[in-house]
């Protein structure tokens, strides 16, 4: 098995505290709260009557990510896998990434694209699924809440960051844009990474959307 590198990103104290096995490294985020609201709307677009609250939140999220993957980048590190601090991996799965090239979600939600039931759709996308890897089908589906992604390469991190628009957007939002160009496509399944619910459910992600969290994510 490859010798993977495991960032946490995280800003929370209570919440780094589970993370008592030394192959995870936490990884200090940044906090929305501290950045200059102007400077936010300057550069990240949002809904026009999203809180200041949703704004940071998104802005800090998304500051994390890239300032995660820039970090990998500089330091040429390969092998890497970045969660949220609301998910733990399953180290006996990781092997199933020994072959795995370029950029791979190891877990995550599924979006479909069909306005019916939500429920019955996702069960459908998970009956043509196969255990292992899976492309992702942007005509059906896209994946979002990117709490767990494998990079194989330093070398692809130009073009996971790279702005897909004039200002930046929530770090899913830029992901779903370059799942429809199919510079990421792979996803493992069932996941590898899954949600730690007692921390998930208290996240931004989840009390500022109509999206009820009932399971890990285990199967996206």
């Amino acid at each position: 098995m490859k010798d993977y590198k495991i960032f946490v990103l995280s800003i929370n104290g209570e919440r780094q505290k589970k993370y008592t096995d030394p192959r995870y490294t936490i990884f200090e985020g940044v906090n929305g709260e501290d950045l200059d609201i102007e400077w936010i709307n300057e550069n990240y677009h949002f809904y026009h009557n999203a809180f200041e609250s949703t704004r940071k939140n998104i802005a800090g999220c998304s500051q994390s990510h890239i300032k995660c993957m820039e970090y990998i980048r500089d330091n040429k590190i390969n092998n890497a896998i970045i969660i949220e601090d609301d998910a733990l991996i399953d180290f006996n799965r990781l092997e199933e990434l020994d072959n795995v090239e370029g950029f791979c979600f190891i877990g995550g939600r599924f979006i479909h694209h069909k306005n019916i039931n939500k429920k019955i759709e996702t069960n459908k996308i998970r009956e043509i699924l196969l255990e292992g890897i899976n492309i992702i089908d942007t005509s059906i589906f896209n994946i979002m809440n990117a709490h767990g992604y494998y990079i194989s390469n330093y070398e692809i991190i130009d073009e996971l960051i790279k702005k897909q628009y004039t200002k930046r957007r929530a770090i899913d939002v830029e992901f779903k844009h370059k799942q429809r160009k199919k510079i990421i496509s792979q996803f493992i399944y069932p996941a590898i990474s899954i949600l730690y619910l007692p921390d998930a459910n208290t996240g931004f992600t989840y009390t500022q959307s109509n999206y009820k969290l009932d399971d890990n994510l285990y199967r996206y």
